[in-house]
């Protein structure tokens, strides 16, 4: 199962931030919540239920068909996406808890050179991971 390779690449991207927590101006407390945030998330996650994905991908695609969401498709879709997250048992107030870490970081800090560069590589590592896990998504 290539699930272990996703834990790697969770795995690289904590520990990253963490050498990166040395040479930036964030309060470490901060960092601390992020990477306490991020281990809660993923405690107890497992594949979402592709049924749930493939609901949320047509929903996606119908919604931006014509270039503009409404209200009922914007909804519907915030169903669809709590719909993939609970299957993959992770509440959507984990991810609500991480986005927001991440912006209070991204929003009060100083990066030291190439580190932004390391996180980014480390996010398309996991989302290229993704893509591979799920190719028909």
């Amino acid at each position: 199962m290539r699930n272990g390779d996703q834990v790697r690449n969770i795995t690289k991207l904590i520990s990253d931030i963490r050498d990166i927590k040395a040479g930036t101006t964030v309060p470490p407390e901060l960092k601390d919540e992020l990477e306490s945030d991020v281990k809660d998330m993923l405690d107890g996650a497992q594949p979402p239920d592709p049924g749930a994905v493939q609901t949320l991908i047509t929903d996606l695609r119908n919604a931006l068909a014509d270039g503009q969401l409404d209200k009922k498709e914007i909804f519907k879709l915030q169903a669809d996406l709590d719909a993939v997250l609970t299957s993959a048992n992770i509440e959507s107030g984990d991810v609500k808890e991480v986005v927001d870490d991440v912006k209070a970081i991204l929003e009060g800090s100083t990066f030291p050179e190439g580190s932004k560069d390391i996180i980014i590589a480390d996010l398309k590592a996991i989302g290229q991971e993704f893509q591979e896990q799920h190719p028909n998504l």
